[in-house]
């Protein structure tokens, strides 16, 4: 009776010992989570933002700047980049100051493959406390096409100050690139049939058509000369584009006096050719109009236009080019940009999810096992 009595004592301590400790250790392990957490969030920087610009030679690359504190107030900062001038060129008013940003300029500097940026307030109102908008800086592509030019903060040269006039250290400064020559398409997953103006024309009939497909992805008119359309990768597609006014549709060979229908032909890159509908032709008499070429300009993803001329009854259509639209884009050089890395910190424990139920699994074993022993 005695040793029974000993074993039930002897699991209860045991079974309060356990509680004991593994109360202390969770509660460890989710302040040590929550401490990893918050200083992963915590990484001040200062940042050119997208990091990547496509533009076509001769284009213009924009960044926004930007700066985030965190919990220290910045009242003056002087930043300097570096950039290569054989690709990229920038003067002064390549950069505007945010006009939400209270610092006072004390030095702008822009011009042979540098930028420097130096601004500050003695006013406490003045101080950058919250992520603000430094700027906006712009760059010219001039290098090479398929060229990248890297733009990296110096950071030996750049600084960061508190209220105090104090350099704060630990500043994550991120730059960025400019991917010069690469294919600007409208969107991705989209493609882009143009067409130059046509005299007379007050709206132009567009038929888009799929490979494989019977029924037009569009079928409408369109009072511009540029129709912009979802697209497959890889898909091809028939464009035909027809010239309309009052009198009705006109195809490169109708002719029309008083009241011209106007005449379409479509040229285009690399190579392109339409033949367009005829309607019927007004009845009035015939005079020559002036014809214009309509070019379908491919972009991402390849598109392939062939159209199919159509002749109503009666009527006699003259076969123009078919636009044969298809485009691979080429993939522009890659840079992989480190300036200030942000520091990746590892795991530690579990969620707190995990952590509860271990908790809880505890308290009801600890009581499952009193009310027994009792």
């Amino acid at each position: 009776m005695k040793i029974e009595q000993f074993k039930k004592r002897l699991l209860v301590f045991g079974i309060i010992a356990l509680f004991l400790i593994a109360l202390p250790v969770t509660i460890y392990l989710v302040r040590q989570q929550q401490n990893l957490q918050q200083r992963a969030e915590d990484v001040k920087s200062v940042s050119l933002n997208p990091t990547n610009v496509s533009v076509e030679k001769d284009g213009i690359a924009e960044f926004t700047l930007s700066i985030k504190p965190l919990n220290t107030a910045v009242r003056h900062f002087k930043l300097v980049l570096n950039y290569p001038n054989d690709k990229l060129r920038a003067q002064e008013d390549d950069f505007q100051k945010d006009p939400n940003l209270k610092l006072e300029k004390k030095n702008k500097n822009i011009g042979n493959g540098k930028v420097v940026l130096e601004y500050g307030s003695s006013n406490l109102g003045d101080w950058i406390k919250n992520e603000t908008t430094i700027g906006t800086l712009k760059f010219k592509a001039i290098g090479d096409k398929n060229s990248v030019a890297i733009i990296t903060f110096d950071t030996t040269l750049s600084e960061i100050k508190d209220g105090e006039g104090t350099v704060i250290s630990g500043y994550a400064l991120n730059g960025g690139q400019v991917s010069i020559g690469a294919e600007v398409c409208p969107a991705v997953g989209e493609a882009e049939c143009s067409w130059d103006s046509v005299t007379g024309a007050t709206t132009y009939h567009v038929k888009i058509t799929k490979a494989g497909v019977a029924d037009p992805i569009f079928d409408d008119y369109v009072t511009g000369t540029k129709k912009t359309f979802a697209a497959d990768r890889g898909a091809t597609y028939t464009c035909e584009v027809f010239a309309e006014n009052s009198c009705g549709t006109g195809d490169k060979d109708s002719k029309t006096v008083n009241c011209s229908a106007p005449s379409a032909t479509v040229t285009a890159t690399p190579t392109l050719t339409l033949t367009p509908t005829k309607s019927p032709t007004p009845t009035k008499s015939p005079t020559p109009t002036p014809t214009t070429p309509i070019t379908a300009t491919p972009t991402t993803p390849v598109s392939t236009a062939n159209p199919t001329p159509t002749t109503p009854e009666g009527a006699t259509a003259t076969p123009t080019p078919i636009a044969q639209i298809s485009s691979t884009p080429t993939p522009a050089e890659i840079a992989v940009i480190t300036n200030t890395p942000i520091p990746t910190l590892p795991a530690t424990g579990g969620s707190l999810t995990t952590l509860g139920a271990i908790v809880a699994g505890a308290l009801i074993i600890f009581g499952g096992l009193i009310l027994l022993i009792l």
